[in-house]
């Protein structure tokens, strides 16, 4: 009988155990790129790869490339997901990962937003300040642009993900 409480009890621990924690950083990270990676590719295809916007074939060769990394990049983390359990097809933002999916996608469109109508202004004033130092630059237009966008940024990189 004793022997027979002690298994139940071990068996019961990990279940309670999972749902009381909730998704790990590494599940919420891959759910944010995940929605940011999926909303990212579609404009990233329209702006650059478009016909309207042929580039040379050596440039076009790099956007493509790119491309393949961000299509790669979004396959980790579904993988990564999927292997943790979690449906990521719902659109309804049901659960914290669902709504981290969500807050990928809209950080993406508000970064796209702010990006698309200020990046050219702020490059030049960067330039005005700083010259040809690419460092200083960088750093001086990092600075001017929204939290959300070096949010997104950080889903250059899912090397953190075991998948």
């Amino acid at each position: 009988m004793r022997t027979l409480a002690i298994v139940v009890a071990l068996l019961g621990f990990p279940t309670f155990a999972s749902a009381q924690h909730g998704p790990s950083e590494n599940d919420l990270f891959a759910a944010y790129c995940t929605g940011a990676l999926r909303a990212e590719i579609p404009v990233y295809r329209q702006r650059w790869l478009s016909d309207e916007n042929a580039p040379s074939d050596w440039l076009k060769k790099a956007l493509i490339d790119e491309l393949a990394r961000m299509q790669d990049r979004l396959a980790t983390t579904a993988r990564y997901l999927a292997a943790r359990g979690y449906d990521t097809s719902s659109t309804a933002p049901t659960s914290r990962v669902l709504f981290a999916i969500s807050a990928g996608e809209s950080d993406f469109a508000h970064c796209d937003s702010f990006r698309g109508g200020n990046n050219e202004r702020i490059l030049t004033e960067c330039r005005g300040f700083y010259g040809n130092n690419r460092e200083s630059v960088d750093q001086c237009v990092a600075k001017q642009q929204p939290v959300v966008c070096h949010q997104i940024e950080k889903c250059g990189d899912v090397s953190r993900l075991p998948m």
